[in-house]
């Protein structure tokens, strides 16, 4: 699991880190930075994949292209390095993994508690063609590998019990970050026949995750079917045309009533788009843009409930940007009610002093009370209010 995101110098983030719980929340005024945070990890993502592609590819993410270095470096600054990184836990201890680039070059960071700090300078593109010795030693043994910037292989073979719990551990992290998936703003099924495709690493567009469901004898499917009778009481159906590869996305209703999803309710549409790409199990890390558009109040609750047994059925760890009040509420009610413990959750106010992004962690306790409350929600409704009563 990720424990921590680290971000220097990325849009209006000078320099937050953040710790990750398997339900991270961030939310805050527009342009507060959410997003930010939100696409800072699969920026990383972008890179593991494809090291061997210039800097100003590394922010196009296929579902939004956010510009250039120029575009997307803090203060527009050409001098600054753009810096993401990760943390988890291993069986040796904390393993951080960096991500530096500039213009044109940058560089690979891995540190493992007091055993390894290696930094692996490049040149972008870069097709992974560097190496650099990393070794550790113990009492009893030398361990040495050759570590390109993205995974480390063993110099010697075969390697000790202790080489090869040690190799899988400094690996795990690139395998986490491979494993991140977004659910972005823009989603949903937009016609009503599918035709399934050949799915890219990142599955983004409507045909690749419509496609998803086709998968594995419907596991998939029948999962999503079940959170989606669960929230809006429906059932999702894939039908498929008898001697043809053609597929219709559906729901029923309680009457029994069959409709196409195109021409469902955009809530429901979107639901179902966000819960397949939550539920794959490929993807551990999930990064979720405002899961609330076009729910009502009683859908986001239930949204939210199934989040929650997603969480601890599937192992998933989900981070989570939102406008909605109700969506926070909805949660902490659940710690209220045992279904989550308030140590799995991490809430985050994001806020924009003097033009860069400020992160205040707002804790949780047992009894599903906010540290600070959520003020920022209530601001608007506070004016309202005196209007109405005629205050200045």
């Amino acid at each position: 699991m990720i424990k921590q995101i680290q971000i220097k110098n990325f849009r209006s983030i000078k320099n937050v880190q953040i710790e990750i719980k398997p339900l991270t929340l961030l939310y805050g005024h527009n342009a507060s930075g959410k997003s930010s945070i939100l696409y800072a990890p699969f920026i990383l993502r972008n890179i593991i994949l494809n090291p061997n592609q210039t800097v100003d590819g590394f922010p196009n993410l296929i579902f939004c292209n956010f510009g250039g270095f120029d575009q997307v470096v803090y203060n527009h600054d050409p001098k600054l390095e753009i810096e993401i990184g990760v943390t988890s836990d291993t069986e040796f201890g904390e393993l951080s993994y960096t991500v530096a680039f500039s213009k044109d070059s940058g560089s690979f960071r891995l540190k493992l508690e007091d055993k390894i700090d290696e930094t692996l300078h490049v040149k972008f593109p870069y097709p992974v063609n560097s190496q650099k010795k990393i070794q550790v030693k113990t009492e009893e043994e030398t361990v040495e590998f050759i570590w390109n910037g993205i995974t480390a292989n063993p110099t010697i073979q075969p390697l000790t019990q202790f080489g090869e719990k040690l190799l899988k551990n400094l690996n795990s992290v690139i395998e986490l970050i491979k494993n991140i998936d977004i659910v972005p703003l823009k989603r949903g099924f937009s016609k009503p026949v599918y035709s399934p495709i050949s799915v890219g690493q990142i599955a983004i567009n409507e045909d690749e995750v419509a496609t998803l469901l086709t998968r594995g004898f419907g596991y998939l499917k029948n999962k999503v079917h079940i959170y989606v009778r669960k929230i809006f009481n429906k059932d999702f159906q894939l039908t498929s045309t008898p001697g043809t590869s053609i597929f219709y996305l559906q729901t029923v209703d309680e009457k029994g009533l069959t409709s196409e999803l195109v021409n469902d309710g955009f809530g429901v549409n979107q639901t179902i788009y966000l819960l397949t790409k939550v539920l794959r199990p490929e993807a551990s890390v999930l990064l979720i843009e405002e899961p609330e558009i076009h729910l009502h109040p009683v859908a986001q609750s239930k949204l939210v409930e199934a989040l929650v047994e997603i969480v601890e059925n599937e192992d998933k760890t989900l981070i989570i940007s939102t406008h909605s009040e109700h969506i926070i509420s909805s949660l902490l009610s659940l710690v209220v009610e045992n279904k989550i413990s308030h140590d799995q959750i991490a809430c985050y106010l994001c806020k924009k002093e003097k033009g860069v992004t400020v992160v205040q962690e707002q804790k949780v306790n047992s009894k599903g009370q906010i540290e600070g409350g959520l003020t920022s929600f209530m601001e608007a409704e506070i004016e309202v209010l005196k209007k109405m009563i005629g205050q200045k």
